[in-house]
């Protein structure tokens, strides 16, 4: 973690897989630390504004820490429910519920400062395994088919969050909004994109223009009438479905094709013959 920047995350991450292996009396002691402590965290950081915990993977960069008035409204009052929530659950023996309700708590508090939206995905993710293994934990009667249920549901809702992530992505990005690395990958993948669409263009410009010499290799062919309209009619098929892609990698709208017509005639001018006796006869 960065200078000044403590994941209350981690603290409860931590604390969970060391639950197992304390026993007797100073199990009741550990449960009331390290809420605490992740509170703790949660008020120190409140001091803090900006961005922390940063780290890049493949093209992302993903942020673990996003400080800001708003988080830290949400991430004391998650902070005080993991507190609250332990001391009501302090006479549970079982520690698997201890750790998935803390790995709950900690995916609560990884998405209130997650900065960006895959790890915003991944401490989403984190929250409902944990609470359905939460519910299983508890070996209740129905506790099966209500995990279940309970996993379809929050299957549903990440699957509409990862399709909302993805029209965000989408979207064009903001450029006053970048900074120099993210300006240059994203020239990088403009630079990649337009490569792809040049070679669609011309592979597709010399399939049509093979096509058209097929087509007219046909008319001087001597084939069959039904076999050369068969042929004549997979040949228009295929070329207009060139030609329209063509036309939507080429970013125009291609014209239509229609047949040529013969625009009609003006109107005949009165000849000067007509016009002489026109007025001898006034």
């Amino acid at each position: 973690m960065e200078a000044g920047f403590i994941h209350p995350s981690l603290l409860l991450i931590l604390g969970a897989l060391l639950v197992p292996f304390l026993q007797g009396p100073l199990r009741r002691p550990y449960l009331m630390l390290v809420p605490l402590l992740a509170l703790a965290a949660v008020i120190l950081n409140a001091g803090q504004h900006g961005t922390f915990a940063t780290f890049a993977f493949l093209d992302w960069q993903l942020v673990f820490g996003r400080v800001d008035k708003l988080s830290t409204v949400f991430a004391l009052i998650m902070g005080l429910m993991a507190v609250i929530g332990t001391i009501y659950g302090l006479h549970v023996d079982r520690a698997v519920e201890h750790m998935a309700a803390w790995f709950y708590a900690a995916g609560s508090l990884g998405a209130i400062y997650a900065g960006d939206y895959l790890t915003l995905f991944l401490f989403w993710e984190m929250m409902a395994f944990a609470s359905v293994f939460l519910i299983w934990f508890r070996r209740g009667p129905q506790s099966i088919a209500v995990g279940y249920r309970y996993l379809l549901i929050h299957t549903i809702g990440g699957v509409i969050l990862l399709a909302g992530i993805m029209a965000v992505m989408s979207l064009p990005a903001n450029l006053a909004q970048l900074s120099a690395d993210e300006l240059r990958r994203l020239l990088v993948e403009k630079d990649r994109e337009l490569d792809w669409r040049q070679a669609k263009i011309d592979k597709l410009t010399h399939e049509l223009a093979m096509h058209k010499r097929w087509r007219f290799g046909v008319k001087t062919e001597h084939w069959p009438v039904e076999q050369r309209q068969l042929f004549e009619e997979t040949i228009d098929a295929d070329l207009a479905a060139m030609e329209e892609e063509l036309a939507q990698l080429s970013a125009t709208p291609a014209k239509a094709k229609g047949q040529a017509k013969r625009q009609p005639l003006p109107a005949p001018r009165p000849s000067k013959t007509a016009s002489s006796t026109s007025r001898a006869s006034r």
